[in-house]
């Protein structure tokens, strides 16, 4: 997986809460990206067939640095 070389904080959270029987969710990018925390979010109004948005973090959730953000070739 690609991670950022100056942010290891998923790295090191990863095994402390491991033996708390807890785990981040990680969102793994296919376009080379580093890998990036996803925050968990849930529906205030249940409805059918609706979905929660998902939430992915643009800065370390840990020590605020910003995310690196891939150009796209155009």
């Amino acid at each position: 997986m690609a991670r950022r070389d100056d942010c290891k904080c998923i790295d090191e959270a990863l095994p402390l809460l491991t033996v708390r029987n807890t785990r981040l969710v990680v969102m793994l990018s296919l376009t080379g990206e580093c890998d990036k925390a996803v925050l968990k979010t849930e529906q205030i109004r249940v409805t059918r067939g609706g979905k929660p948005a998902v939430v992915v973090a643009t800065y370390c959730p840990f020590c605020g640095k910003k995310y690196p953000v891939r150009k796209r070739p155009s």
